[in-house]
């Protein structure tokens, strides 16, 4: 069963769930959608700028991919998978969609994206799997949810 469509806010046009669509970060306006030909440089509702984005699918279509492409890497069914590989489709799937806000004194917040944060993450398990001697170890950090980690 395909997912339902989605309706551009803006024009009312039916979106295919596989059809890329702008959509705003900000919690009030979570549920904004709008079609490629009505995307514009601010929210319609919110009225900002630094919160639009652009997914390439619906949430459900997205959530399929990152799914379907795990799953189609093990030998069996009955296997499980790895959890660094959902997220590491995650961050590719998810991309353009913002996961990491840092409030600024302004009160503007600065967004990392999915796939700003996957390329930081990888980068930052790279150079500390490098300063311990390297290997297929897994690199895990305990702290607080900061895009300090990232720098």
């Amino acid at each position: 069963m395909p997912p339902p469509a989605d309706l551009c806010d803006s024009c009312g046009r039916s979106l295919a769930a596989d059809e890329p669509r702008q959509r705003c970060s900000d919690e009030r306006c979570d549920e904004l959608r709008r079609c490629r030909a009505c995307a514009g440089e601010r929210c319609p509702r919110c009225g900002g700028n630094d919160s639009l984005f652009v997914d390439d699918a619906s949430p459900l279509a997205l959530r399929r991919r990152v799914f379907a492409e795990a799953f189609a890497t093990q030998a069996g069914a009955s296997e499980a998978v790895d959890p660094r590989l959902l997220v590491a489709r995650a961050f590719a799937a998810y991309a353009g969609r913002p996961l990491l806000g840092e409030p600024r004194a302004d009160g503007s917040v600065r967004w990392w994206s999915y796939g700003r944060c996957g390329a930081a993450a990888r980068a930052l398990g790279d150079e500390v799997r490098w300063r311990c001697g390297g290997g297929g170890a897994a690199v895990v950090i305990c702290a607080s949810n900061s895009a300090g980690w990232l720098l």
